[in-house]
C-alpha cells in the first residue's frame, strides 16, 4: 500500500470538517468537541475523523485536532468503516454525508 503524504492539518480545515459535518448530521460542533458519547454524536465524530483522514491528516494530527489519542482515532474509523458495512442508518448518514462529499473510504 503506498504512503500517505501528511499534510499539516490546520485548526481551520479541522473547524470546517466539524461544520459540514454538523450539517449533515444535526449533531452541533460543541457536542461534537465535547466529552458526551452518545451514539448520534459518537458516529458523527467518526465521520470527521474519516473526513480528515481522508485529506490526508495523520492519526496523531486528527487527535490533536479532535483533542483525543491518536489510538482513539485508529478505532474511530475502523468503527466508521465497520458502521458503513453494518449498519444501514448509518450508512444512509454516510452516503448523505459523502454526496456532498465530507466522506469516503
Amino acid at each position: 500500500m503506498p504512503r500517505r503524504k501528511n499534510l499539516i492539518l490546520s485548526a481551520a480545515q479541522a473547524r470546517l470538517a466539524y461544520e459540514r459535518v454538523a450539517e449533515a448530521t444535526g449533531v452541533s460542533v460543541d457536542d461534537m468537541l465535547g466529552r458526551r458519547q452518545t451514539y448520534e454524536i459518537a458516529r458523527a465524530r467518526f465521520i470527521v475523523m474519516r473526513l480528515l483522514r481522508n485529506q490526508h491528516a495523520s492519526y496523531l494530527q486528527i487527535g490533536r485536532a479532535m483533542d483525543l489519542d491518536h489510538s482513539t482515532v485508529i478505532n474511530g474509523i475502523q468503527r466508521f468503516d465497520w458502521l458503513l458495512d453494518q449498519c444501514p442508518s448509518f450508512a444512509a448518514l454516510a452516503a448523505k454525508a459523502q454526496a456532498n462529499g465530507y466522506a469516503r473510504r
